[in-house]
């Protein structure tokens, strides 16, 4: 297998897992990640603070309510899925 092939075949298979993963996730925090992403991406050469699209900042204050606990989730698991994208970005 020439390396054509071998990329070809290491794109398709990861199109294939991104499809399934994103098949589970909320259409509205897939466009706010994928917008994240192109923002972070046209604007990047002028800050790379705005690369840090996974919002690596932790709350200052721990005790926060229940519904503050799941907001923090969902963005951990937001940020899990940005991670992931960018893993694969990068290895394509």
């Amino acid at each position: 297998m020439d390396r054509y092939d071998q990329a070809a075949e290491t794109s398709e298979t990861a199109n294939l897992y991104f499809r399934k993963l994103i098949k589970g996730i909320n259409v509205t925090d897939q466009e706010e990640w994928e917008k994240g992403i192109q923002d972070a991406e046209s604007n990047r050469m002028r800050d790379r603070s705005v690369m840090d699209i996974l919002g690596a900042h932790q709350p200052e204050d721990q005790s926060a309510a229940p519904s503050q606990t799941n907001s923090n989730m969902s963005r951990r698991s937001v940020a899990g899925w940005i991670q992931l994208g960018i893993d694969i970005e990068e290895k394509q």
